[in-house]
């Protein structure tokens, strides 16, 4: 099978193009590049597209640089192809910004194809990736421990770009150009083992083909082909028990019931996690093994109270059931809680309260409902109704929000007990402890809604009268 006939089954297999689609194709003037090049012009007719020549001259070089520049402007001219080229001085960049030299070079590579999408109305953008850099990533990703989404390694299709020669091997690539007779250049730079991947490229991987499997470069590909298929899976799995389990953002924070979480696979578990990190981290990326560990940690673990800070200004907080994950960061920009990481709190409130009559609560958008009802009528089956013995109170009655030092004798108990402590026996986060509806009367508190209700108001068989106080 030719060569031509193998891209074309790559480029159907993947739907890299439509027809009339408007293909960039980044060329730097190498071997791969120019192998690209010249297959997509053969099939160019035959798929519909019509092409555009990229080229960035990172003025790494100096005159090497410039030369590359000419001979891909020279070879577009040939072809009667349109050639857009940009200058970006990637020492400059470097030394102003900072960061790893392919770093600066990928991201002003990547400016570069993002800027001409928009000028030159480019429907796709065409790498000349090959399975030997395939292979490459996939072992660099490997080196560093990375999980799934590092060994599937460099999508056929991603966005806008896509990578025709993905399952075409270095080997028949040159061979394609000597029997072409295509002419290209060569980087030295790609000599430079100072960089891992020159290391793996040159080293490495004749080792492991000679010593081990001479079809190494095939199987590590393959090995991508499928970790990417199944990654795929898991992340629409992990979107769906995410949904289905109410895993939420609301408001800029992640939120997720910690009793739901445990019970899931641990796989789902972790990838959870790293879709909520990836979610805060800056371009989605910089979320490693040891900060999803931190948090699966805290997550399961036995403090209930247990706090994180992250990378990329990232915090946790656990109460109890209740786990929230937020980004000061975009709280800084107004998008998320407060740095604290706390939504905003109910403020104070304090309403009386009629026998028989009612109040509607609006900072807590609860009702809580007040009248006289027969003693054969109680029913203790719901924490939000309480009965209480109208002899033993002293109007007039006020509903109101939680105190500092508030303490009742809860029924049964002989001794008072905080509020606070009521609070944590029940499990209620901090942040929702203000909303919780306090029954007072002239001596004490009556009832902490939906939980405990005073020893001193309870029913009695000498209670005369006795008052249903119900939240609605």
């Amino acid at each position: 099978m030719s060569l031509k006939t193998r891209v074309g089954k790559t480029i159907h297999r993947y739907g890299m193009f439509s027809r009339g689609d408007r293909v960039g194709i980044a060329l730097s003037g190498g071997p791969d590049s120019m192998a690209l090049l010249h297959l997509l012009f053969g099939i160019a007719g035959d798929q519909g597209i019509s092409l555009v020549i990229l080229h960035m001259n990172h003025g790494m070089r100096g005159e090497e640089s410039d030369s590359e520049e000419y001979f891909v402007r020279d070879t577009g001219g040939a072809m009667g192809i349109p050639v857009v080229s940009r200058f970006v001085s990637i020492p400059a960049v470097k030394k102003e910004r900072g960061g790893s030299w392919e770093e600066v070079a990928r991201d002003e590579r990547y400016a570069f194809f993002e800027d001409m999408t928009r000028e030159q109305g480019l429907n796709r953008i065409a790498l000349g990736h090959t399975m030997n850099d395939q292979a490459e990533t996939v072992l660099i990703n490997l080196f560093r421990g990375s999980g799934p989404e590092g060994l599937k390694g460099i999508p056929p299709v991603r966005n806008i770009y896509v990578r025709p020669l993905i399952d075409i091997s270095r080997d028949e690539v040159i061979e394609f150009l000597r029997r072409e007779e295509i002419s290209f250049v060569t980087d030295r730079s790609n000599r430079d083992e100072g960089f891992l991947r020159n290391r793996i490229r040159a080293s490495l991987i004749p080792e492991l083909q000679k010593s081990y499997n001479s079809s190494i470069v095939a199987g590590l590909t393959r090995m991508a082909d499928i970790i990417r298929e199944e990654d795929d899976f898991m992340k629409r799995r992990a979107d769906e028990v995410m949904e289905r389990n109410g895993f939420t953002f609301d408001g800029g924070v992640a939120e997720i019931s910690a009793e739901r979480f445990r019970v899931l696979h641990e796989a789902i578990q972790r990838r959870i996690v790293k879709i909520i990190l990836e979610h805060f981290a800056p371009s989605n990326k910089g979320v490693g093994y040891s900060h999803v560990m931190a948090v699966l940690d805290a997550v399961r673990g036995d403090n209930p109270g247990a706090e994180l800070i992250l990378p990329f200004d990232i915090h946790l907080s656990r109460e109890y059931d209740d786990i929230r994950v937020y980004s000061t960061r975009e709280a800084a920009r107004g998008e998320g809680p407060s740095a604290a990481g706390v939504e905003k709190s109910v403020k104070e409130f304090s309403y009386s309260l009629d026998i028989p009559g009612s109040v509607h609560i609006a900072e807590i958008g609860r009702t809580v409902k007040a009248g006289f009802i027969n003693r054969r009528d109680i029913d203790f089956s719901s924490r939000l109704v309480a009965f209480l013995d109208y002899g033993s109170l002293c109007p007039p009655l006020h509903v109101r929000s939680v105190r500092e030092g508030d303490r009742m004798v809860p029924l049964g108990m002989k001794g008072s007990k905080k509020v606070k402590d009521i609070f944590v026996d029940e499990k209620i986060p901090r942040r929702s402890r203000r909303a919780v509806p306090i029954l007072v009367d002239g001596e004490s508190i009556l009832w902490v809604g939906g939980m405990k209700v005073s020893e001193r108001a309870k029913i009695t068989d000498v209670t005369e009268k006795v008052v249903k106080i119900e939240i609605i």
